[in-house]
């Protein structure tokens, strides 16, 4: 698959769970067949719709992408800021391990 449609799909995801004032956002690539993302509104998890399992690891590569996280040993923290169409995406991504979630926590503005 080519990239820019996992590119796309991260990106809306992520403008969807800022616009719905998601406090946070989980993506886990080890979710098997459940949802592998889900994002908290006023403490509840919420499941989204989310691309077939075999994807995710794909979105979670793109997320680091976006994070500018560095190759390396585990646990890695980055931060995601960039505009998209009339919006600015800001979150925080944090990972702990190779098999750990992928954690985006939503930067207040």
């Amino acid at each position: 698959m080519s990239k820019e449609p996992i590119r796309r799909f991260t990106l809306l995801v992520l403008l969807q769970a800022q616009q719905d004032r998601a406090s946070e956002l989980v993506v886990d690539a080890s979710a098997g067949q459940g949802s592998g993302i889900r994002y908290r509104v006023d403490g509840t998890l919420y499941e989204i719709s989310t691309p077939p399992p075999h994807l995710i690891p794909q979105v979670v590569a793109e997320l680091g992408r976006l994070a500018n996280l560095p190759e390396g040993p585990f646990p890695k923290e980055g931060r995601i800021e960039l505009p998209f169409g009339a919006v600015r995406l800001k979150w925080k991504l944090a990972v702990a391990g190779p098999d750990s979630p992928c954690v985006l926590t939503r930067i207040e503005t």
